[in-house]
């Protein structure tokens, strides 16, 4: 009957009204057809019944005065809770003309009855049109500022079938737009307008088509605050901010979200709030301001706690948990991430179980536990086909795939990449695309195929200029230059690396300029600068500990440490080293652990320390080897030499 986010309205819906049991309550709930209203009557009757009494009253009751008739002949003494409805929704659309005294004696009449919320604590949901509803809201203010809560329901069975089922729409995206411009072009009313340039712009965001879908939500931003919608205005600038969120423009990203924070504070609206306090925390989050992120994640969860809105709990334990895991903390994101899958499967929230198991994957893959990554990956999997979820299958899909290159396993990985990629381009997934297209190509790179991998790179870095995704633009470059690294063509690799980094300068994600960072110090090392290696290092050092990226600053003190190794300081090496493989322990990546123990052990052996070069490196065998991963070539051989016994030159 619904779609699924009009469905995710009820649980907010409910808890408001139950906890207003002992006050009096109005609630206004907007839809366009009889099926609608009587689903939502069916919804109330079945969740509120053992709460309140509950009594229907049609809207024509008194001739088109339900809460004078309502007043006069009940007591209220019961608690009652009154549905009025009965809407005649299609002699309205029909005709509107034709109803209008009805109207205007509903409307005038409603002015009459607004203290008896307050002196007789009357409780009433009203189920109507949403152009009656802002009627209400502009011939009778103050009745409607006594509203406790509004929800729109206006993609009913009626405009989805029109849209999904007739030839022209289906369940492709490109046709629902192109069906959607027709209607566009023949309406003439303002609201209806912004409501279609509204719904064609989250289509084009969906598929990711950035330069299409950021006009449109403007527009629609525009004809809101035209018609004094603000409501609908709030949800379209928070739009628009997580557009310019996705596009890099953290400033306008905060900008609109805070704005649209405003907005749903000035209207009491505590779900908007929540909502976008939790946008705002995501950007702090890209940002690289994980303690900004954690503040208005936090207070988002506050609020969903207080509603009993425990979809909404569940939303931001996971997305503190991200935060954490990007701090290099696994083992609170581990706690939050598990709270918030125990919610989801309290509340039979299956989009958010796939969604959390997948994250509690992520976080063990970062703690070196493939094993553990891929049960959790393919347990997402499997929610995600049980609930037809597309996108979902896809992304769970590809995290299978890193997990099996990490694993040393590329044709694995590439299995996985293809079918992830498959269902990308059936949905038009155009960013899932672009991303599994750079996966495609990194699983190439490490088979050996670096002009095949080439090939996908470029194909991504196509993608992202198409739909204005400069993160994408950047990483695609990045990887570019990598592979020019293994071709062995080092001019141009230092040249798409400088020009990743630039972008992700402008763009202002500091984690990825670090990361650029490190990298060109890593190109100017196999150059044989030590000097320059050391700058670009050291910066990316900086820059890793003060976005609080962990496993990016171990990274950097380890390369700082066979740059030293290389320059015959194993002094300073073996520090560098050290401190990396502690930063490992920290977080319990094990294969970060058993990689630095290596490199310790081949600084000790090339220095004629033995004995401790054999610790370390035996120490290091046996954590690649309790993880299943192939112990590294340079490792074994130092062990082999280390063990072998010197042969005695034969006596003559």
């Amino acid at each position: 009957m619904l779609l699924k986010r009009d469905e995710l309205q009820f649980p907010l819906l409910f808890s408001h009204i139950r906890l207003r049991k002992d006050q009096g309550l109005l609630v206004f709930l907007s839809c366009r057809t009889a099926d609608v209203e009587k689903y939502l009557v069916d919804r109330l009757k079945s969740e509120l019944s053992g709460h309140f009494p509950i009594k229907e009253v049609p809207f024509n009751t008194g001739n088109y005065a339900p809460l004078q008739f309502t007043v006069a002949s009940d007591d209220f003494s019961s608690g009652t809770l009154y549905i009025v409805g009965a809407f005649p929704f299609d002699d309205f659309y029909k005709d509107p003309g034709a109803m209008e005294k009805d109207i205007d004696r509903f409307v005038s009449g409603l002015n009459i009855s607004r203290d008896f919320f307050s002196t007789r604590d009357l409780k009433c949901v009203m189920i109507l049109p949403p152009e009656l509803e802002d009627r209400i809201a502009l011939k009778a203010p103050d009745f409607y500022q006594f509203g406790n809560y509004s929800a729109s329901f206006r993609d009913d069975a009626k405009f989805h079938s029109e849209i999904e089922n007739l030839e022209r729409g289906g369940h492709d995206k490109r046709k629902q737009i192109a069906f959607l411009r027709e209607a566009l072009e023949a309406t003439h009313i303002t609201e209806d307008k912004a409501d279609i340039y509204h719904e064609l712009g989250e289509l084009y965001y969906e598929l990711s088509d950035y330069n299409e879908a950021l006009p449109l939500l403007e527009k629609a931003a525009s004809l809101y605050k035209k018609t004094k919608n603000e409501k609908k205005l709030a949800g379209a600038l928070g739009n628009i901010g997580l557009l310019y969120d996705d596009l890099g423009d953290r400033g306008k990203a905060l900008k609109y979200h805070k704005d649209a924070l405003a907005m749903h504070r000035e209207m009491g609206s505590p779900q908007g709030e929540a909502s976008n306090l939790g946008n705002i925390g995501q950007v702090y989050a890209d940002l690289g301001q994980p303690e900004e992120a954690l503040k208005y994640h936090k207070n988002a969860l506050v609020i969903h706690r207080n509603l009993g809105y425990l979809l909404g709990v569940a939303s931001n334990l996971g997305n503190i948990g991200r935060v954490y895991a990007d701090q290099g903390q696994p083992e609170e994101a581990l706690r939050y991430h598990k709270d918030a899958l125990v919610i989801a499967r309290k509340i039979g929230y299956l989009l958010g179980e796939a969604s959390q198991l997948n994250n509690i994957g992520l976080v063990y893959r970062s703690l070196g536990q493939p094993e553990e990554a891929l049960r959790y990956h393919k347990d997402a999997l499997m929610v995600y086909r049980k609930i037809g979820n597309l996108h979902g299958e896809a992304l769970a899909l590809d995290y299978i795939g890193r997990v099996y290159a990490d694993l040393g396993q590329p044709e694995e990985a590439l299995r996985y990449h293809k079918d992830a990629l498959t269902i990308c381009r059936k949905v038009g997934n155009i960013a899932g695309e672009g991303s599994l297209l750079t996966n495609i190509g990194s699983a190439h790179a490490s088979i050996g195929h670096s002009k095949k991998a080439l090939e996908y790179f470029k194909e991504a870095l196509t993608i992202a200029r198409r739909t204005g995704d400069p993160n994408g633009e950047a990483t695609a470059i990045g990887n570019i230059g990598l592979i020019y690294r293994k071709l062995n063509k080092p001019e141009d690799t230092l040249t798409y690396l400088k020009k990743s980094l630039a972008i992700y300068r402008k763009i202002g994600y500091r984690r990825g300029e670090a990361n650029q960072l490190g990298n060109i110090g890593t190109e100017y090392f196999e150059l044989g600068q030590s000097k320059e290696a050391l700058k670009y290092l050291r910066e990316a050092l900086e820059l890793h500990r003060e976005v609080g990226y962990i496993h990016g600053e171990a990274s950097d003190l380890g390369n700082i440490g066979l740059v030293y190794f290389k320059s015959d300081q194993p002094q300073k090496a073996l520090k560098y080293l050290k401190e990396a493989l502690e930063l490992h322990r920290k977080v319990d990546d094990l294969h970060g652990e058993a990689t630095f123990l290596g490199n310790i052990g081949q600084v000790y052996s090339a220095s004629g320390k033995s004995e401790e070069a054999l610790k370390y490196l035996r120490d290091s065998e046996r954590i690649f080897r309790e993880l299943d991963i192939p112990v590294p070539e340079a490792f074994s051989a130092s062990i082999k030499q280390l063990t072998t016994p010197s042969r005695k030159p034969e006596s003559k």
